[in-house]
């Protein structure tokens, strides 16, 4: 399965592009063949705040399989089909390993040209860059002793 960490700044083309070269390398041989990348908007909270930001992220074809037949067991065909219309799209690799968002997508996450993409474990989470540095001098300000430090002997076994 593929798994994405690391923090990275990327500037959108004329197109809506970026290079994707460098998240290639950790996803898996049969969803870089298909080339197809499965898009979901959300929204993140500020911890410790009733503040959000819009994000949305990026689901090889193999993990988003598995979150879709997740829904589709406890969801409601009317349900499936507004959550696809409002929320999902897919975007697809061109031959120079660019991807390519649908203008709506950036407009959600109001971009204004210029993306930081997180690795979120078996997804990316994508953000307007204004947008990040608001949330994390957000989260600095609202939860800045929140104890992360000692998360490795807390997780569950």
């Amino acid at each position: 399965m593929s798994f994405f960490s690391g923090k990275y700044k990327y500037s959108v083309d004329e197109k809506n592009r970026i290079n994707f070269k460098k998240f290639l390398n950790r996803v898996d041989e049969d969803d870089k063949k298909s080339g197809i990348f499965h898009l979901l908007k959300q929204t993140v909270n500020v911890l410790g705040t009733n503040e959000s930001y819009p994000v949305f992220y990026i689901f090889t074809e193999k993990t988003w399989k598995e979150f879709y037949s997740g829904l589709e067991e406890t969801r409601e065909p009317e349900e499936l089909s507004a959550f696809n219309t409002q929320f999902c799209d897919e975007a697809t690799l061109d031959n120079m390993e660019r991807i390519t968002f649908p203008k709506e997508f950036l407009g959600y996450i109001k971009s204004s040209k210029n993306l930081f993409l997180q690795g979120f474990g078996d997804k990316l989470q994508v953000w307007s860059l204004e947008n990040f540095e608001g949330y994390s001098r957000k989260l600095t300000e609202s939860a800045p002793m929140k104890d992360f430090y000692n998360i490795l002997s807390k997780k569950k076994k």
